[in-house]
């Protein structure tokens, strides 16, 4: 591994009356998608991060709402 290589990505999301977000963490920097299939309805606003294998976290990306029926 070299520095500044992809060790993982986190996911932040809330729904959007809220004011904290919750992480999703993907240890696998080769995980290319995630399933909302099991989150409960709801307008939602989510962003991400990488950080890489020395733990530098990038800013997050702005957020995208999703609203899930």
């Amino acid at each position: 591994m070299k520095p500044g290589e992809i060790a993982e990505f986190r996911i932040y999301y809330r729904l959007r009356h809220q004011e904290n977000f919750k992480v999703i963490r993907i240890e696998s920097p080769a995980t290319t998608s995630l399933s909302l299939a099991k989150m409960a309805p709801g307008a939602y606003e989510f962003a991400i991060t990488t950080v890489d294998i020395e733990g530098l976290e990038s800013r997050r990306s702005s957020p995208v709402t999703i609203d899930l029926i």
